[in-house]
């Protein structure tokens, strides 16, 4: 009887072994039988013991490497179970922490935090690693695979185009250009028919060897303005903006955040990239000081690379109703600012792991005990706004699975306690995926409580248990009156484009 009770110690370190190279880490769990209790040495017949104390560790048994799948966190925090692998083993293989779920982040990025901290610590007990497999039917970043063949997501800009052929659809009408070879191609488009083909040629030597002058728009003069555009090229190249005069804007050569430091370029590539150039992208304010603007775009510092521009973009920020009255609501200052986390749950912080447009996005995380919407909550700042007009409300969000948010306004009055999304009265929720969104509401006759000048609105995302939400974009702008037209309607919306099954099997060039 009392062999068959001690006998329950050997299996400690039998588990061990029957876990050489495991495919997940509760191979490595501690089991205790629970009908025999706690077992004291003390316990153990003297004959017993002597017997046990006269075998050595397990690989001094082997002739060849003797290897373990662990668990990283166990390894790092049971002084006991570290010591059984280390005396026990050669090399050991992670159950899960070298996976591609644990290591891959949502934006592709690789985390190495835990695992280099696990390195350090085992390769000092002397013991080596064997990888991970690198592809398995199961514990993969799901989120940023499907992301790879996921539609394109092109956010709305933030006002009227006031280019007429920024898309290039009327030929080259406005356009010209120098140094370079310019015409319209169907094949590299991103929206639309048609795209801006621009071939630099090789004998280029500086920036300004191949320009692409962009047709006349108008401005008034003290507003603020906006000019984004997309591109690519068919090797690493070099693009920036730049103005006949420094008479329409603060510089002729305006620097842009994004810049890669030679000339003020930034780095193109073989996949779209959007570049914007604005106050929160650039180090002047973009502020018109003359009635009518035009840009260029500088391709020419490296030679014989062939460029593709397209969705060419340019709005006045300060027009009637499109001033937008969320402080640093699309995060670009890389912080919070005074933005607030009510209720942080697992973490909110701003990142640039995900963005609809611009370099950053707020990041919320619910905790793993998360249950009601308010168990994680991000605070906008104070806006200020006119009681009894009309307003729209937008954001953009993903997230990394089915998730559900909500936005409620602390302190506003009793007409907005919260925002029925569905308009049904039978959900105050929305859903989410992991795909890009816009979501917009009217928020008509805005009301305030009794001697309240402002409101904030609040992101309640608490309702799914440990799951990541990204935000940007977030937008409170006045409603346009003018001819019925609602502000969404004068701006365009998000443009979704699919990818192709050629894109998808990953066999296009």
């Amino acid at each position: 009887m009392y062999m068959k009770r001690y006998i329950k110690l050997l299996p400690v370190v039998a588990v061990v072994a029957m876990s050489l190279y495991a495919c997940y880490d509760e191979k490595m769990d501690w089991y205790r039988d629970p009908s025999w209790g706690e077992i004291d040495q003390s316990e153990i017949p003297l004959q017993l013991a002597e017997k046990i104390s006269r075998y050595d560790v397990l690989n001094a048994y082997s002739t060849y490497t003797l290897g373990v799948g662990i668990s990283l966190d166990l390894y790092m925090n049971d002084d006991t179970y570290q010591a059984l692998v280390d005396e026990n083993f050669d090399e050991i293989t992670l159950g899960y922490e070298m996976k591609h779920a644990a290591m891959v982040r949502s934006g592709g990025g690789i985390d190495f935090t835990s695992v280099d901290k696990f390195m350090d610590k085992l390769l000092a007990a002397g013991l080596t690693v064997y990888g991970h497999t690198l592809v398995w039917h199961q514990n993969q970043n799901a989120t940023y695979l499907n992301g790879l063949i996921g539609p394109t997501v092109i956010p709305g800009a933030p006002g009227e185009n006031l280019l007429s052929n920024g898309g290039f659809e009327d030929g080259l009408t406005g356009w010209g250009g120098w140094g370079g070879t310019l015409q319209l191609t169907t094949e590299n488009v991103l929206v639309g028919e048609y795209a801006l083909e621009v071939k630099v040629p090789e004998t280029a030597t500086a920036v300004w060897a191949a320009q692409v002058q962009s047709e006349l728009f108008p401005m008034e003069v003290g507003n603020r303005y906006q000019i984004s555009f997309y591109i690519k090229s068919d090797a690493p190249g070099a693009v920036r903006i730049s103005f006949g005069t420094d008479e329409m804007f603060e510089s002729q050569y305006p620097p842009n955040h994004a810049s890669d430091g030679a000339d003020n370029t930034i780095s193109t590539s073989a996949t779209w990239k959007q570049i914007v150039y604005d106050a929160d992208h650039s180090d002047i304010e973009f502020i018109a000081q003359s009635a009518t603007g035009q840009f260029l775009f500088d391709l020419g510092l490296n030679p014989g690379v062939t460029y593709y521009i397209d969705h060419v973009y340019v709005v006045d920020l300060d027009a009637e109703g499109e001033t937008n009255y969320v402080p640093n609501g699309s995060f670009e200052t890389g912080d919070l600012g005074d933005w607030v986390a009510q209720n942080s749950g697992a973490g909110i912080e701003v990142t640039n792991e995900q963005s609809t447009a611009g370099s950053y996005s707020v990041k919320m995380t619910a905790s793993a005990s998360s249950e009601a919407a308010w168990d994680l909550q991000l605070h906008s700042p104070d806006m200020y706004v006119t009681a009894g007009k009309d307003y729209t409300l937008s954001f953009y969000i993903r997230s990394e699975g089915a998730g559900q948010g909500r936005i409620s306004f602390p302190g506003l009055a009793s007409e907005y306690p919260w925002m029925n999304w569905q308009g049904t009265g039978a959900s105050e929720a929305f859903t989410t995926s992991s795909t890009w969104q816009q979501i917009s509401v009217d928020l008509d006759d805005l009301k305030y409580a009794e001697n309240q000048t402002s409101f904030k609105l609040s992101f309640d995302m608490g309702y799914v248990a440990g799951m990541t939400y990204y935000i940007d974009d977030v937008s409170l702008v006045e409603k346009v009156s003018a001819a019925g037209a609602s502000f969404l309607a004068r701006t365009s919306g998000p443009i979704i484009i699919e990818k192709s099954d050629e894109e998808k099997s990953g066999n296009h060039r």
